[in-house]
C-alpha cells in the first residue's frame, strides 16, 4: 500500500481510538481518493478538528481527557532518524512539514493590512508534541489581545497575526514561552521546559481547586 494511504489509515485509527477512549461519537469517513496521497486531506483535518473540539468541551466540563500515547502512535509512522533531531535543532522533521503546511490558518489579524503567517510545532523537552497548549497572540507591549488557539494532536499551530505581534505559549506544568514575529515563518519549533513549581500547592480534586494541601476540597483548613 502507498505510504500516504498507510499514514491516512493509521491516523484514522488513532482518531477513532481517541474518540472511543473519551466516549465521543465518531466514525471515520471512508476515503474514496484515487491517486497519490500525502496522508491527510481537508476531510481528515475536519474530522480532527471535530475531535479536538469535543476534547476541549470535556476539559471545560472538568472531565478527564484520555490522550496518553496518542502522540507516540502518530509519530511511530515516521522514520526514527527523522524524529531523532533534538528540540534545540529548531527544525521540524521533513516528514511532518507537508502536514504542517496544509493545516488551516486561524486568522487573528482580522482586517489588519500588515499581517504575517506563522506555522509551527510545540514540543516538550522529550520532543513529544504538546497537545492542547494555548497559543495567545498579544501586541508587543501586552496591551492588546488578538485571540489565540489550542495546539492540535500533532502539537501544531497555524496563525495569521499582525506583524510585530507576540505569541505566548502556555501549558500547565511548563514554563511559558514568548516570541515576537516580524516576518512570516512556516516551520517554527517552540520547546516548553518543565516547571516543577508551576502547580505550587494547588491541587484539583473532583474539579475543585484546593489552594493549599492543608485545605480540604471546600477550602477549609486541615486539622
Amino acid at each position: 500500500m502507498e505510504r500516504g494511504k498507510t499514514i491516512c489509515k493509521t491516523l484514522k485509527q488513532i482518531r477513532k481510538d481517541i474518540a472511543d477512549a473519551n466516549n465521543i461519537k465518531y466514525e471515520p469517513t471512508e476515503c474514496t481518493h484515487k491517486g497519490p496521497c500525502r496522508g491527510t486531506c481537508p476531510k481528515c483535518e475536519q474530522e480532527m478538528r471535530y475531535i479536538e473540539k469535543q476534547l476541549e468541551i470535556r476539559k471545560m466540563l472538568g472531565k478527564a481527557v484520555a490522550v496518553a500515547g496518542v502522540a507516540m502512535g502518530a509519530l511511530s509512522l515516521f522514520p526514527a532518524k527523522a524524529l531523532a533531531q533534538k528540540p534545540q535543532d529548531k527544525t521540524v522533521p521533513d516528514v511532518l512539514i507537508d502536514s504542517l503546511k496544509t493545516k488551516p490558518l486561524n486568522d487573528l489579524a482580522g482586517d489588519c493590512e500588515d499581517a504575517i503567517e506563522v506555522r509551527g510545532i510545540l514540543l516538550d523537552e522529550g520532543q513529544e508534541p504538546v497537545i492542547g497548549a494555548t497559543c495567545l497572540c498579544l501586541s508587543d507591549d501586552n496591551k492588546k489581545k488578538y485571540g489565540g488557539e489550542i495546539t492540535d494532536i500533532n502539537g501544531f499551530f497555524a496563525l495569521r497575526i499582525p506583524r510585530g505581534a507576540k505569541l505566548e505559549f502556555t501549558y500547565i506544568g511548563y514554563k511559558s514561552e514568548e516570541r515576537t514575529f516580524t516576518e512570516s515563518e512556516d516551520k517554527v519549533v517552540i520547546t516548553l521546559k518543565d516547571d516543577q513549581t508551576a502547580l505550587g500547592n494547588v491541587v484539583v480534586l473532583g474539579g475543585v481547586e484546593v489552594k493549599d494541601l492543608k485545605d480540604d476540597v471546600y477550602g477549609h483548613g486541615g486539622r
